[in-house]
């Protein structure tokens, strides 16, 4: 009974580190394969960017919190060394980005967003998250889109991994199968 309780409180304390170990990289992954780990050693060789502070609202509009004095690197900056596996450039709008957290919170980018408009320079992947939440989140890393009306809904917390894909052609114009009912009816039930 004594081993058996001792084996327990000792898995389970090993697993009480591993989980709280603060995360070193985030895999990127292109067509389902992973391409590369980018630690913290390789983001600071790459151009840094601050701000000042950025207020997150959700989806309805409401004020949830402020960053303070956030630290990072561009996503695009980032992803520039990567081959998507394109043969041409006309193909590069045929990809999007899926930016995965550990709980599987997920958002997307479409490639033109981030090499093809404003907003693509602004979208940030934070290095020193813990200090720009005074505390209220862990290490490890985030990602932003500051220039989203809500700022909250593409607000990756503890950011694992991003996955580079490319638009399924053989779906793309098949009609959606509808049930002839309104939103309303459907979410009434």
């Amino acid at each position: 009974m004594m081993k058996t309780t001792l084996v327990t409180l000792l898995f389970s304390l090993l697993s009480i580190l591993l989980y709280g170990q603060q995360q070193t990289a985030i895999s990127i992954w292109v067509h389902q394969k992973k391409q590369a780990s980018i630690g913290l050693e390789q983001l600071r060789n790459l151009p840094q960017q601050q701000l000042d502070s950025l207020r997150i609202y959700n989806h309805a509009g409401s004020y949830r919190s402020t960053l303070q004095q956030i630290k990072g690197v561009l996503l695009k900056d980032i992803l520039k060394e990567v081959r998507f596996g394109e043969g041409s450039p006309k193909e590069l709008s045929e990809y999007y980005l899926i930016a995965k957290a550990k709980d599987g919170y997920k958002v997307v980018f479409s490639w033109n967003e981030l090499f093809n408009s404003p907003l693509g320079d602004k979208v940030l992947l934070v290095t020193n998250i813990s200090q720009a939440s005074q505390g209220k989140q862990k290490d490890g890393f985030a990602l932003l889109s500051p220039k989203d009306i809500a700022t909250g809904r593409r607000y990756v917390k503890d950011l694992e991994s991003i996955q580079i894909r490319r638009i399924d052609n053989q779906h793309i114009g098949e009609p959606r199968k509808r049930s002839g009912k309104t939103r309303s009816e459907i979410n009434r039930k």
